[in-house]
C-alpha cells in the first residue's frame, strides 16, 4: 500500500515540476458584460494530462444583452516575453489511450467469462478522450448564458513567473471583438 502512495506522490510531483498557475485573485474577472472565472486547479481526470498539458477550467457568463461568440482560438496565455495559444482539443494526443481495469471476480463480465462466453474487460477513458470530453465548446453564448469547460496549454516555460490568461469574445464567428477579459496568474514552481 505504501508503494502505491509513493508512486502517486511521484506522479503528482512530476506533473507539477513544470510550474503551476496560481490565480492572482479568486474573484471572476469581467469586462464589457462578460465574466470569466479561470481555475487551473480544477482538473480531476487522468494525471497524464497534467504531466503533458496545463488544463484550465473556464466558466464564462454572458451578462450582455446580445450573444457573444467564444472560440478556443481566442484564448491565450501571455507572459512578459512569450505567448501560448490554447490547444485545439481535437489535436491533443496523449499516450496510454486505453487502460484495462482487469478481470474482477465481482463483475458480471467475469461471470460471463467463467461461463465460457467471450470476455470484454471494462476500460477507463484514456487521457486523450478525457481532454476532448472536458473541453469547453466553441460557439455562441446567449445573453444570460453560462459556458463551462477546459482549455489546455503546452507546459509552461521554465522562466515564466507570471502570465495573463486572455479570453477574447466576438459578436459572431470571425467577427469584430466585443470583449476581452484578462485573468492574471503567478507561476509557482
Amino acid at each position: 500500500m505504501q508503494l502505491g502512495k509513493i508512486v502517486t506522490l511521484a506522479l503528482v510531483a512530476a506533473a507539477c515540476s513544470h510550474g503551476e498557475l496560481q490565480p492572482a485573485s479568486s474573484a471572476p474577472q469581467e469586462n464589457a458584460g462578460v465574466r470569466v472565472f479561470a481555475d487551473p486547479g480544477a482538473w480531476r481526470g487522468d494525471l497524464a494530462v497534467q504531466r503533458e498539458l496545463v488544463p484550465v477550467e473556464l466558466v464564462i457568463e454572458n451578462r450582455r444583452a446580445e450573444p457573444v461568440y467564444f472560440s478556443t482560438v481566442d484564448v491565450k496565455l501571455i507572459g512578459p516575453e512569450r505567448r501560448l495559444d490554447a490547444l485545439a482539443p481535437e489535436r491533443v494526443k496523449i499516450e496510454q489511450e486505453r487502460v484495462s481495469l482487469g478481470l474482477d471476480p465481482r463483475t458480471p463480465e467475469f461471470l460471463q467469462y467463467s461461463a465460457g462466453q467471450e470476455y470484454h474487460p471494462p476500460f477507463e477513458l484514456g487521457p486523450t478522450t478525457q481532454v476532448r470530453q472536458a473541453a469547453i465548446a466553441d460557439g455562441p453564448i446567449a445573453p444570460g448564458g453560462v459556458r463551462r469547460g477546459f482549455v489546455y496549454f503546452e507546459r509552461l516555460p521554465k522562466d515564466l513567473e507570471q502570465a495573463t490568461l486572455r479570453v477574447a469574445f466576438r459578436a459572431a464567428q470571425g467577427d469584430r471583438l466585443v470583449a476581452v477579459v484578462d485573468v492574471p496568474f503567478a507561476v509557482e514552481r
